[in-house]
């Protein structure tokens, strides 16, 4: 029997290999004899690189797709066609030739849907015998040896998880189909008002714009209101106390006549009428997950979401120290509770903290093994690292893993308990009321002491009798509304996650409660890096704003479902049934298809309207000044124009005239300086133009031949 492991990266396929005896390294795979795991077997654990195996691009189904017509318009394949990824064929070719001798078939890819996907690509690429091959699945949730010992001893039938596969190669063909045709469609629209950028258009990605579009727009527009509160400054012998009255008043009016109708003058008596006290118990906050873990980072440490996914993959795939970071659950099962309360001493020692009476038994808070389906809570492993090693970890690194350390062990400590008092005074048959906290017991707080929200000072009250009678002072504040924040790179994951407290729907509210909102724990950080490489968004002291260019694209999908996050919640609904094995994958993609239809014919009347022109003039303005800058000089072959083409200057006459000056001239980048003295005769002397060898430079002076090519003019002496 020959037994082939398909693991998803180099690095996860050496970490799998070290839970085997007898293991030889080869180019691309390693060969592995143990007959403890399996026994009379020739066993090869080879890996991807991530994906090899991704949708081809338009033009794999027709030539004609080089070129951007709305003619061509819509794209949709009959069958889907998959190609091997740039830059990977060599190892595709390895794992190939491998999985087409094997018996036996084991996936240990990444244990989420997108591992499932990368998988089963590769398998199909690779033209896998489904009927003639067994399939299993090592379903690990860190990268620990005693982890993935656990998982290789018990494997699963591939068939538990391969609905997985088909919903994210269903997620993979709609966006597809949605980023390619509506791309495209807009790029395509706004070149026709002579605004030559590409319009990216995605599934997750163009709602998200929209919410920052939105909220920023509500902010800008936003117009405050006066609204009035009515307090009264208690004086005691023992202090004085804050009471306030419960409403709020919109109108002046309305306070003075409310003052009239009770007699209320400037100096009044009050009668402390009832005090309640009540004894309150606080739990510590949720074990993390992924969104939770990006918002935090970022709020705490001004981390990014991407570079807080990235942290933490580092600290789960390098140094095994952290679980699975893709996860969107806040709870670990029985047998995570056994391991981490095992070495709680050793979390609590590298803290430097103490738990007197820890928690002995599971608390459905954090412990449910009904709740942990894919991937239990992102905790610590059983890997206690060394004083040395933490000091190795990055600055980012050494943050988040005391973090997560922190929030775990907090689960063990008693819940932080204060007593809760309320005055009520009586002022002219008015009540008002303050509150005050006795903390009784910090709890989790010993742990979690150190932020910022745990090291507020509670209110107390002075010690009053009931019934007693006291000189007060009225007191009347005049405040105004307020816009929500803008967002922030924490925030914004927020809303994503919780997308549908914004939509009114409440079957698709609830659809979106479920699936968490907009997008996934593994893509919400990439749509947001997305977002600013496409030039729609900037983070300006870590608060997101919408470029002209966000603004203009968001104006013109107003009232248009691409926008909204409704339109997310039909997709992820149908997603979600076909991941349960409820739905057909092709019944989804026609009903995508059909989407995509509606949403061209509306794009493209819309684009079509008077009022179009006026949000374009900004756009435009901007890319007059954007052709202006690029321009170097007048062509000296025509009447065209030499512009910054990326990587050389060209004419605009192109391709009647094709002059080029390549930015790089032997391993030295040329500035606009040096092409401005070129085209007036030579340059001054240039420093560190790389001699053949590539290695040593020398200096010189350049210029023009006669057939615009560069050539030297005059060595340095």
């Amino acid at each position: 029997m020959h037994i082939v492991i398909l693991a998803e990266k180099p690095n996860q396929a050496k970490d799998i290999s070290q839970i085997f005896k007898n293991v030889k390294r080869n180019n691309g795979y390693y060969e592995i004899t143990d007959n403890d795991f399996f026994p009379n077997a020739s066993v090869t654990l080879t890996y991807g690189i991530g994906h090899l195996v991704g949708l081809a691009l338009p033009t794999a189904y027709d030539e004609k797709y080089k070129q951007w017509r709305k003619q061509d318009l819509p794209i949709f394949p009959q069958n889907f066609k998959f190609e091997v990824t740039k830059g990977t064929k060599d190892q595709f070719q390895t794992v190939k030739k491998l999985i087409k001798q094997a018996d036996t078939l084991i996936i240990a890819t990444d244990s989420d849907r997108e591992g499932e996907n990368i998988a089963y690509s590769i398998f199909n690429q690779a033209g896998v015998n489904f009927s003639k091959v067994t399939i299993k699945r090592a379903w690990f949730n860190s990268q620990t040896k005693e982890e993935l010992t656990r998982a290789f001893k018990n494997l699963r039938p591939a068939s538990e998880t391969y609905n997985f596969y088909l919903e994210a190669q269903a997620r993979e063909k709609a966006d597809w189909l949605t980023g390619m045709n509506l791309s495209r469609l807009a790029t395509l629209l706004f070149g026709e008002h002579h605004i030559q950028e590409t319009f990216s258009m995605g599934r997750v990605q163009t709602p998200t714009l929209y919410m920052i579009f939105k909220r920023n727009f509500d902010i800008d527009h936003f117009k405050p209101q006066d609204y009035y509160q009515l307090k009264s400054n208690v004086h005691s012998d023992k202090g004085d106390v804050l009471a306030t009255y419960d409403k709020n008043f919109t109108e002046r009016k309305n306070l003075d006549d409310f003052l009239q109708q009770h007699q209320l003058q400037t100096e009044n008596q009050a009668t402390l009428k009832s005090i309640a006290k009540e004894l309150k118990s606080e739990y510590s906050p949720k074990l993390f997950n992924l969104s939770d873990l990006q918002k935090f980072a970022n709020k705490r440490f001004k981390l990014t979401a991407q570079q807080t996914l990235n942290t933490v993959q580092s600290l789960y795939e390098k140094h095994k120290l952290l679980s699975y970071p893709r996860s969107d659950c806040h709870f670990v099962t029985e047998n995570e509770f056994t391991y981490l309360t095992a070495h709680l001493n050793d979390y609590l020692n590298i803290l430097s903290k103490r738990i007197e009476n820890p928690l002995k038994t599971p608390n459905k808070r954090y412990v449910d093994n009904k709740k942990v389906q894919a991937h239990y809570a992102i905790v610590p492993t059983d890997k206690i690292p060394s004083e040395e090693a933490l000091q190795q970890l990055t600055s980012a690194e050494r943050h988040i893993y005391l973090e997560v350390l922190k929030r775990t062990v907090a689960m063990y400590e008693e819940p932080y308990q204060y007593e809760q008092t309320i005055f009520t005074f009586d002022i002219q048959q008015v009540d008002f009321k303050a509150k005050g906290k006795v903390v009784k017991n910090l709890g989790y707080r010993r742990i979690l002491q150190d932020t910022k929200a745990d090291t507020k000072k509670e209110d107390t009250l002075p010690d009053l009798k009931e019934n007693s009678v006291y000189a007060s002072t009225l007191l009347t504040e005049t405040k105004q509304t307020k816009p929500l924040p803008r967002y922030t790179e924490g925030t914004i994951i927020e809303a994503m996650e919780n997308a549908g407290r914004t939509i009114e729907d409440k079957e698709n509210k609830q659809i979106l409660k479920e699936t968490q909102g907009i997008g996934t724990e593994a893509t919400r950080a990439n749509i947001i890096e997305t977002l600013k490489k496409e030039k729609y968004i900037v983070s300006e002291k870590n608060i997101l704003y919408c470029t002209s260019k966000g603004t203009t694209l968001c104006q013109l999908l107003t009232g248009l479902p691409i926008a909204s996050a409704d339109f997310t919640a039909e997709w992820e609904k149908v997603l979600k049934q076909i991941g349960q094995g409820n739905a057909k994958q092709e019944q989804f993609i026609q009903a995508t298809q059909r989407y995509i239809l509606d949403l061209i014919q509306q794009l493209e009347k819309r684009f079509g309207m008077e009022k179009v022109g006026r949000f374009l003039q900004g756009l435009q303005q901007e890319q007059i000044k954007q052709d202006e800058a690029k321009v170097l000089a007048k062509c000296p072959l025509c009447d065209g124009q030499l512009t910054d083409k990326g990587k050389f200057y060209g004419c605009s006459n192109y391709p009647n005239c094709k002059i080029t000056l390549s930015k790089d001239f032997r391993g030295k980048k040329l500035t606009k300086q040096n092409f401005t003295d070129l085209l007036s005769g030579k340059t001054t002397l240039i420093k560190g133009i790389k001699k053949k060898d590539k290695k040593n430079t020398y200096n010189a002076i350049i210029a023009l031949d006669n057939h615009y090519k560069i050539q030297f003019k005059e060595f340095s002496k």
